[in-house]
């Protein structure tokens, strides 16, 4: 299946575009670096291009009285409750748990219970280790995993750069998987590095799961 995203096609170092995307990618540095402060004042959002009617109410309320009803109300709905948990099923998007929740499974007992279900492999192994996978990986812990990944990868494939992104990139202290970014400059290794990477690790890392794919998102691409 993943040949279907392209973010794990090899693709050509040559950028023909170089004279529009530099100007745009500065230009993108610069906002960011100037709106990464903490919101105190509604006029500080009220004017970005990026907030439309609904979200600028959402944050006035919030900055006002500290919480949003809207948001506080949806959250005590049983659809939200039930698909909180089913999402958090390892391998179940919002599509899925949706399908689920329509068919009365609410839980992980119910979707352990119910035989009728065409389960992927992710999806199996998600329900199957539930529990483990639920609990909260440690930002602590995510630097010395990292490392270790990192040490491993460079072994298979000297040169490739391994990259935390995702919810820890964002500053979460703690997560339920680690998204890494893998890149490399020869696209004939991109091409092939991604499998035998994930083979080596399963023979190097002792963990709950079966397969360190449940634990570790990689994502591999041409830098």
């Amino acid at each position: 299946l993943m040949h279907n995203y392209n973010c794990t096609c090899p693709c050509s170092l040559l950028m023909h575009n170089y004279n529009c995307t530099c100007p745009c990618s500065l230009l993108m540095h610069n906002y960011n670096c100037r709106h990464n402060r903490k919101v105190t004042h509604f006029d500080q959002v009220n004017t970005l291009h990026c907030i439309g009617q609904h979200s600028a109410h959402v944050i006035e309320e919030i900055l006002t009285t500290g919480s949003s009803s809207e948001v506080e109300e949806r959250k005590n709905t049983e659809w939200f409750q039930c698909m909180e948990v089913l999402t958090s099923i390892y391998g179940c998007g919002p599509a899925t748990a949706d399908k689920w929740y329509k068919r009365g499974l609410k839980n992980i007992e119910d979707i352990r219970a119910c035989g009728e279900l065409d389960l992927t492999e992710i999806q199996r192994l998600g329900i199957q280790y539930f529990e483990q996978l639920s609990c909260s990986i440690p930002r602590s812990e995510v630097v010395i995993i990292t490392d270790f990944i990192r040490g491993e990868v460079e072994k298979c494939y000297p040169g490739t750069s391994v990259e935390v992104v995702g919810g820890f990139r964002r500053g979460k202290q703690s997560g339920h998987d680690i998204d890494l970014l893998l890149t490399h400059c020869d696209p004939s290794i991109v091409a092939i590095m991604l499998e035998s990477i994930v083979e080596h690790l399963k023979k190097k890392v002792v963990c709950v799961c079966v397969c360190v794919c449940v634990c570790v998102c990689v994502c591999v691409c041409v830098c």
